[in-house]
């Protein structure tokens, strides 16, 4: 199969449909290539509940710039970076490939999000500051109501109201170059047969969340205890990104770190998390305590304490409770899963039940408790 089209988006997700219906608004004729079938479309987004940081429908959280340019990472040579004041047209040309934070790309995100709710509201998606998994919140969320879900449904239908053609089951993997080296296109895979899309592209397909060699490659042995949160992440293969790599795009952000959230690992079901461990107390396989549990609001915290379960053995952490946990407000909101938690008489046999040595159990809960 060969198609050619104004536009090639690779991805269904809030960002591709985005994008999609974007050209489509302009006159353009657009392909989308969706990995998934028809049924389980959108990626993550699918999946998401997709919570916002705005303060209401049109300004965002009074924390946005800061939470976001602090969760940069790393340590930067403040004479190099000091020219990013500068505007972005003067910047030096390795600052431009820098891997950090663009303060005008928070700028721009950070202007953009009311307008972009506005424009997603036009296709019936409805927000509200609706109730969280979080038992207190340090800043203002709002989400779609319905979730992710609501949002590739009505994106979805406008793209093909519009007539895009999406194809379902056709997996992206490489770009295609012109003799002249100009990127024209997309090659990829519709159910086993090779197919080519001639147009302008959008890599819009998420991360590598399901793809173990690039987990391990960018996070290391460690990655094999993690795993994505929802179904859709499986669909996340990493291709986006190295074709990006491959075509000369600069590298930005942290390959080597991830949004990471505390889930409940015998769960099957969708975003199983567990965030109320900071009524009580976080022990590793070998009973021993890791971590202050809180340190920080839940909402504010919890990527931390799922990376620092990730650096235990085995990646696992038990969250151990008293009775007085029925004291505490909202508590059975911030958890997700369905499986129930073991419950036992004692320290020792909680200890037995769980797998974990008693006698360490119960010195780090004296400890804990003294």
């Amino acid at each position: 199969m060969n198609g050619s089209f104004d536009v090639v988006v690779v991805g269904a997700g809030i960002a591709g449909l985005s994008a999609a219906v974007s050209a489509l608004e302009a006159g353009a004729s657009v392909a989308v290539l969706e990995r998934a079938a028809k049924e389980e479309r959108g990626g993550n987004t699918r999946y998401t509940e997709s919570f916002w940081r705005m303060r209401d429908h049109d300004t965002v959280a009074h924390d946005f710039d800061e939470r976001l340019a602090g969760n940069a990472g790393g340590h930067f040579d403040p004479e190099f970076v000091k020219d990013a004041g500068r505007p972005y047209e003067d910047w030096p040309r390795p600052l431009r490939a820098f891997g950090f934070t663009d303060p005008e790309l928070i700028r721009v995100w950070a202007d953009d999000a009311g307008p972009a709710l506005r424009w997603l509201e036009g296709f019936g998606v409805r927000w509200d500051f609706l109730p969280t998994y979080f038992p207190y919140q340090s800043t203002t969320r709002i989400a779609p109501v319905g979730g992710g879900l609501a949002l590739v449904e009505a994106l979805a239908a406008e793209a093909e109201r519009l007539s895009a053609s999406i194809y379902y089951e056709t997996a992206a993997r490489g770009l295609v170059r012109s003799d002249e080296g100009e990127i024209v296109g997309v090659e990829a895979v519709q159910r086993g047969r090779l197919c080519h899309f001639v147009g302008r592209v959008v890599l819009a397909s998420g991360g590598f969340e399901g793809n173990p060699e690039m987990l391990a490659r960018y996070i290391g042995p460690k990655a094999q205890w993690t795993r994505p949160v929802a179904r859709g992440g499986y669909y996340n293969r990493g291709e986006g990104v190295a074709m990006g790599l491959a075509a000369g795009a600069a590298p930005a952000g942290e390959f080597g770190a991830f949004h990471a959230q505390p889930v409940d690992p015998r769960s099957g079901a969708i975003e199983p998390v567990v965030l109320h461990y900071g009524y009580g107390v976080l022990v590793n396989r070998e009973g021993a305590r890791f971590t202050d549990e809180a340190a920080r609001p839940v909402d504010a915290g919890y990527e931390r304490v799922a990376r620092a379960v990730l650096e235990q053995p085995e990646g696992l952490a038990w969250a151990v409770f008293d009775a007085g946990l029925d004291d505490a407000p909202h508590w059975r909101v911030t958890v997700r899963s369905d499986r129930e938690p073991l419950e036992a008489p004692t320290v020792g046999a909680l200890a037995a039940a769980v797998g974990l040595d008693p006698a360490a159990l119960a010195a780090t809960l004296a400890a804990y408790n003294a």
